[in-house]
């Protein structure tokens, strides 16, 4: 049996590691917040789209972490990568592999620290969110999408599979990074929420913020397109280009697509204001601001997604409030009507 080490145990690492422990699993659970850590010794509780369940979990402090590692889920906020993986890279071996279970994309970063060989790609298709120490919400359903940077597939990642398995459906992908850039486009229109200051559904039912992500996306296609990247279906059902009208009746699909998306998520406050409400550097860096650096690097014009970026990060230093003035400005720089 494969021994697990889950490095970050909020809402996606958490209800990751209580699943495989009541599956049976080999899991350790590592993270730096030790009241949430004791909570989950004693038993964590995770309630949400899947019931109520409860389990005491195998859970310690970074400092309390001992190599070998064998299998890493790596589900830190994006901004603690590095630090994360200078804390384990002396634990690795020649046959460890680190999987991200985190926003944005990662995987490059982790590649240029510990090899491509450890690395190991996944887009997580459902959601959840930390509601305090030992307490987790699963928020929707959805599959794992796993695969390697450079699409083989080996042993080691059939493994993994096996072990996520017991998570939820897993499917081996040789277009990791077209799955990975689906799914952040699809965050990329979830942070919009985070200029309001309102949910996901709040945020995306107006006609005018439906057609600010329009933009919003068809920025963040045009730079994926020029990266080389072959874009998937986002949970193997909604093309991401269906967001982007390109004649005025394909508008009426793209409203409906929209739609369903505030369903599914509708409930959902962006993780972004969650951080910056409690007072953590958050992740647009590397969600919209993935789009723009990538944007500037292959020459192409991200200006809407640019003006996101800075909204967030002006409201994260405190010089600028959540409202729908943000909206209306965001609205200005995109070009669109009400």
């Amino acid at each position: 049996m494969a021994r697990v080490t889950i490095i970050g145990c909020g809402a996606i690492g958490g209800i990751t590691g209580t699943h495989l422990t009541l599956a049976g699993e080999d899991v350790l659970l590592v993270d730096a917040w030790k009241e949430h850590v004791e909570e989950l010794r004693r038993g964590v509780f995770v309630d949400g789209v899947r019931g109520e369940y409860s389990a005491p979990l195998n859970a310690v402090l970074p400092e309390q972490l001992e190599g070998p590692l064998d299998i890493v889920l790596l589900a830190v906020k994006s901004v603690s990568t590095i630090q994360a993986l200078e804390g384990i890279e002396r634990m690795l071996t020649p046959e460890s592999v680190v999987v991200s279970l985190q926003n944005g994309i990662n995987e490059y970063r982790i590649a240029d620290r510990i090899g491509a060989k450890r690395t190991i790609g996944c887009m997580i298709g459902w959601g959840a969110t930390s509601v305090g120490p030992g307490r987790l919400t699963q928020t929707s359903l959805g599959d794992f999408h796993i695969g390697r940077l450079d699409g083989t597939v080996d042993r080691k990642l059939e493994e993994v599979a096996d072990v996520l398995g017991k998570v939820t459906k897993t499917n081996i992908t040789d277009n990791i990074l077209g799955h990975l850039w689906s799914k952040l486009l699809n965050n990329c229109v979830i942070a919009l929420g985070a200029l309001l200051g309102k949910t996901v559904g709040e945020t995306v039912a107006p006609a005018r913020n439906k057609r600010i992500i329009f933009k919003v996306v068809d920025e963040g296609i045009r730079v994926a397109l020029a990266k080389g990247v072959r874009l998937e279906k986002f949970e193997g059902l909604v093309d991401p280009v269906t967001f982007v009208p390109r004649k005025p009746e394909d508008e009426e699909i793209a409203f409906m697509l929209i739609d369903i998306l505030g369903h599914k998520h509708g409930l959902i406050k962006p993780s972004i204001s969650q951080d910056i409400e409690r007072g953590r550097k958050c992740e647009i860096e590397y969600i919209n601001g993935q789009v723009v650096s990538d944007g500037k690097a292959a020459g192409v014009s991200t200006p809407v997604n640019a003006a996101v970026v800075e909204m967030i990060r002006e409201i994260e230093q405190g010089t600028r409030k959540t409202g729908d003035h943000n909206m209306e400005e965001l609205a200005r720089i995109a070009k669109v009507d009400g």
